[in-house]
């Protein structure tokens, strides 16, 4: 019975890659749109830009004022300090944000909005005493960086940096729709991570790498089991993370506050070597890092967000480092007349083209089908 099951589900499957690859085909590919975090007043909240020209979009209202306290919101959304950002596009097609404003009015929380108005989507923030109610996103203590699922895991599963105090750096798990929360990452007896900062899951070998701001380290979890695997000592206070799209680059940013410093560095994700200690230099607290729309067409570019001097988000050649544009996305009036260029951002997201957003739903519908189908065979 399970090989008759196998065989029409596999056809299925065929038919279904098929379908979705010439549906692909077909799409207009729109412009990338880029998504900015800003945690720090007076241009507080986030910003939608124009991947590719850098204008800011109007019509996305996540950062109207919030009077009289200066912080921002939308609709009853309190944007408070965000941090990580990203859309679950093999999901419900939200934009999730990390807040980690610890008073009264931000809370500790992992709140979703609309991508294309900013509007806040309610019944989504909850008080970490109250996680037994799921209306939400749970707090897993003061949320940094985040990514939704890759490789082995769920692309509609949310995995966040988290951090309760000293030696307690992690990343968290929470599945969507809301179904339940779990430290996904395991120590062993000889290493903990500590200032826990961004995730990333690398391409093509899905193991998932945290930065450790106080640790100094990239720590390296099975992509599977959450098990600890290895740490990659790295110079010190590194805050964002990307990969090359074939996962075989890595690259670091380092935010010490001294500006001989800080700067984006490269390594050799599976030996943990140094392959250039200056390759993105001169930099004033850079943060986030990704891979974003090739404005020069030489190949990748790596998106820099920088929270000191400029104060906005550079493009680099990804193959040399070289500057592409300066404070790309930066400037956000008309949107928030008193708070132009930005403050201090933290974390950069870009929406993949159409065909990229159809082949990930595939992937999604593929891997719970072949969760189901284990299911079965057990």
């Amino acid at each position: 019975m399970y090989r008759h099951i196998l065989g029409r589900t596999g056809r299925a499957s065929v038919l279904l890659l098929v379908a979705l690859l010439v549906v692909s085909s077909g799409v207009t590919h729109a412009a990338i749109d880029a998504y900015v975090s800003d945690s720090q007043i007076p241009s507080h909240g986030l910003f939608k830009f124009d991947g590719q020209t850098g204008a800011v979009d109007p019509g996305f209202t996540a950062a109207a004022l919030f009077p009289p306290i200066g912080k921002y919101a939308a609709a009853t959304g309190i944007i408070a300090t965000p941090q990580g950002l990203a859309i679950n596009l093999a999901g419900d097609g939200l934009l999730y944000v990390a807040m980690q404003d610890g008073n009264a009015i931000g809370l500790k929380t992992i709140q979703r909005f609309d991508p294309s108005t900013g509007a806040f989507h309610a019944p989504d923030t909850i008080d970490p005493a109250n996680v037994s109610n799921l209306n939400g996103y749970a707090d897993p203590a003061a949320p940094g960086g985040l990514t939704f699922g890759e490789g082995s895991q769920s692309p509609t599963d949310l995995f966040v940096a988290a951090n309760s105090g000293p030696n307690t750096g992690r990343v968290e798990r929470i599945t969507t729709p809301v179904e339940s929360m779990s430290t996904f990452t395991v120590e062993n007896s000889g290493h903990q991570l500590d200032g826990a900062v961004t995730p990333a899951f690398r391409p093509g070998q899905g193991d998932l790498y945290v930065t450790g701001f106080t640790s100094n380290e990239v720590a390296k979890y099975d992509g599977t089991t959450g098990a600890f695997i290895s740490s990659i000592p790295v110079a010190n206070a590194p805050t964002g993370l990307a990969f090359s799209s074939d996962g075989s680059r890595m690259f670091v940013s380092n935010a010490t506050g001294n500006a001989a410093d800080d700067r984006v560095r490269e390594y050799n994700p599976d030996s943990g070597a140094l392959v250039d200690d200056n390759f993105i230099p001169n930099q004033e607290l850079p943060n986030g890092l990704a891979f974003g729309p090739d404005l020069n067409g030489g190949g990748e570019d790596l998106y820099v967000v920088e929270r000191g001097g400029s104060s906005g988000v550079s493009v680099y050649d990804g193959t040399t480092g070289a500057l592409i544009q300066a404070s790309i996305y930066s400037t956000v009036t008309p949107v928030d007349p008193i708070g132009t260029p930005l403050s201090s951002p933290k974390y950069v997201f870009f929406v993949p083209e159409p065909s990229t957003s159809v082949l990930l739903a595939m992937g999604a519908m593929l891997f719970l089908g072949i969760r189901r189908l284990r299911v079965l065979r057990t």
